[in-house]
């Protein structure tokens, strides 16, 4: 979700298209807006599920058709690639069966669980996600050394990453 202070009006916008973007008055205070915002928060979410449900069916997005066993195959080769790029040994994959997350990196046992959802995902989504877990690696939270560890290995993550959160776990 992003704020922003736009012009003199006396109107605040809230924008729901895949993301939430909120447009305040410039005189407005940023806390006031958070405020707003989080009161919001239900009515946002519902829409935002729409919208992303709307997005699905009119991009019809392309589905892989992956047996478990080339899934796996693919993945870790992907992941290993990423690794190497790091100057990182390889990690073993495993598949996983998943509610919340396409996959999950757990360094400390070299290892990265991916879930069995993800067999319908393109190549170039699952890239994205080799990429993401193997900077998992080299830092485990979601910080600015991260980023640019997955920028380094994906310069267009961002479209990605956007690309990805129109899949959803539950329907695939």
């Amino acid at each position: 979700m992003a704020i922003f202070r736009r012009g003199r009006g006396r109107r605040a916008y809230v924008v729901v298209s895949t993301y939430v973007e909120v447009r305040v008055p410039r005189g407005v205070s940023l806390s006031l807006a958070r405020r707003a915002v989080r009161r919001l928060l239900p009515y946002l979410f519902r829409q935002l599920r729409k919208r992303r449900l709307e997005l699905r069916r009119a991009l019809r997005l392309p589905l892989a058709s992956r047996s478990g066993e080339e899934l796996l195959a693919e993945f870790s080769e992907l992941l290993s690639a990423a690794l190497r790029s790091l100057g990182l040994e390889g990690a073993a994959v495993r598949l996983s069966k998943m509610k919340y997350a396409w996959a999950a990196a757990e360094p400390a046992r070299r290892e990265v669980r991916l879930s069995a959802a993800a067999a319908v995902l393109p190549s170039e989504l699952l890239e994205y996600l080799a990429a993401h877990e193997a900077c998992h690696f080299l830092a485990r939270r979601h910080d600015k050394q991260f980023w640019g560890c997955v920028a380094r290995l994906l310069p267009d993550y961002r479209q990605r990453r956007e690309l990805l959160k129109l899949y959803s776990l539950r329907t695939s």
